[in-house]
């Protein structure tokens, strides 16, 4: 006897799911190929974080070593949620992509913050929606990134399962995505 009929659509609805996931995860990587980390890191940016000195800050900068963002190590995105907020944007569009790959990956069994971390920051602030700071990370995007940006958002309002915070996703898609992005 095999599982109840319920649970084959589960398991279904996660297979799908999961080629959706899959197929975005593939759009994200060919959208970043290639962007160059800048001047602050990943490391650096918890460091900045937690208001640490100039000299943590040279330290942890030597810790990060990667050249590509798809070598950013999965631990270092868990341990560090809030970092994306510290970020310069040119450093912001080179770890977004590496965030939004863990995230997809790991939404659903991560105790972290980072999925949650990943959507806050791209989300505009609505209470400051001239805020030049934030917008210019937005700027920064190809049209293919924003593109790829907003179906991982749009995967995250419709399959988050309340594992994301698919309110807020729902909010920057309104907030901003959808007026800055056309998808194919």
């Amino acid at each position: 006897m095999g599982a109840p009929p319920v649970m084959r659509v589960v398991r279904r609805l996660h297979t799908m799911n999961d080629v959706l996931r899959d197929e975005i995860i593939a759009e994200i990587t060919a959208a970043f190929s290639g962007v160059a980390r800048g001047d602050t890191t990943l490391h650096e940016a918890d460091i900045i974080d937690r208001c640490g000195p100039d000299s943590a800050r040279r330290a942890a900068r030597a810790r990060d070593a990667e050249k590509r963002w798809q070598d950013v190590p999965d631990t270092d995105i868990e341990q560090y949620p809030s970092a994306l907020s510290h970020l310069c944007p040119e450093s912001f569009r080179y770890y977004i992509a590496a965030y939004m790959v863990w995230s997809l990956r790991h939404y659903r069994t991560s105790g972290s913050a980072s999925s949650d971390f990943t959507i806050y920051a791209l989300a505009p602030n609505t209470n400051k929606p001239k805020d030049k700071r934030a917008l210019s990370r937005f700027e920064n995007f190809s049209t293919r990134q924003a593109q790829a940006i907003r179906r991982f958002l749009e995967f995250m309002v419709e399959h988050g399962d309340g594992l994301a915070d698919d309110a807020q996703a729902s909010l920057a898609l309104d907030a901003y995505w959808y007026e800055h992005t056309k998808v194919a």
